[in-house]
């Protein structure tokens, strides 16, 4: 394991006799196929790191929005806004709202838990899609 004695930036020069060093590098999620994370989002920070000798941890919390679609080859976010205050819901191809299966407050279901039910309804095959 590296040991961290400073890092160098471009307007402050050297900073030195640090105990500890964040580095907040834009992410990976652009690793999925389907994200609304933009494409320059493809994990080049953490592998540089990783490379000098940092240690990398908690790498399994990625920001993503459970709902997105795409058109004419464009992935477009679709965000809570649309669930909320516009009062869209979350329907299998049986037309039936199933979020409320899976959470109390349904299509505002905190993002992990939506994205759990939407894929459960997915595995259960009844459906190949969900529609907004």
């Amino acid at each position: 394991m590296g040991v961290i004695k400073g890092f160098v930036t471009r307007e402050r020069g050297l900073i030195s006799n640090v105990d500890y060093l964040v580095l907040a590098m834009g992410g990976y999620a652009y690793l999925w196929q389907y994200t609304s994370n933009p494409s320059t989002n493809t994990g080049d920070g953490v592998a540089i790191a990783l490379r000098a000798g940092a240690v990398a941890s908690d790498m399994e919390f990625v920001q993503f929005h459970p709902t997105i679609t795409t058109l004419g080859g464009e992935t477009m976010l679709l965000t809570e806004t649309l669930r909320g205050g516009e009062g869209a819901r979350i329907v299998n191809e049986l037309g039936e709202r199933f979020a409320f299966k899976y959470h109390e407050r349904g299509e505002l279901a905190p993002r992990d838990v939506l994205s759990r039910a939407i894929y459960m309804e997915l595995m259960r095959g009844v459906i190949g899609c969900t529609w907004i």
